[in-house]
């Protein structure tokens, strides 16, 4: 399966070949990662614009790299990260985290700022920033069909 930076358009058979036998949980670690979405980005009050551009980040980010090669919340929580940006309506890193991390660790201490562990989850999604952009080319061009 190739596609170039101006072609995110597959079709079923070629998905199911890239994703192989593991089809069946490949579509339920995409629901549970865009219900995470959704929730983190209600959570942090962005538009449903902005969410549905972080789905397809993700979505495109998964067609390039198989699920097991990366976190799939980390991954989320990158391209909602990045969704932000583009769609000027961005939310702090700091902000991001905490968030996705509530959502991600429900009945859990909360995460405490000045803890090592906040440390790492926000240099980690900005080194996932980086993969995300290289993967997708920075192509950051999404037509909504309701925009």
């Amino acid at each position: 399966m190739s596609a170039t930076s101006d072609n995110w358009y597959f079709k079923k058979e070629e998905l199911i070949q890239a994703y192989g036998t593991d089809y069946k949980e490949e579509v339920t670690a995409r629901r549970l990662a865009v219900g995470f979405l959704q929730e983190a980005g209600m959570k942090l009050r962005l538009p449903q614009l902005t969410i549905a551009t972080a789905i397809v980040f993700f979505h495109r980010f998964y067609v390039r790299h198989s699920l097991k090669d990366y976190d799939t919340h980390v991954i989320a929580s990158t391209s909602l990260f990045l969704a932000g940006k583009v769609e000027e309506t961005p939310k702090k890193l700091r902000e991001v985290v905490i968030v996705t991390y509530r959502i991600r660790n429900k009945g859990h201490d909360d995460l405490k700022i000045d803890s090592k562990e906040f440390w790492d989850l926000k240099e980690d999604l900005l080194l996932h920033e980086r993969i995300v952009l290289q993967t997708i080319a920075f192509d950051l061009t999404i037509d909504h069909p309701y925009k």
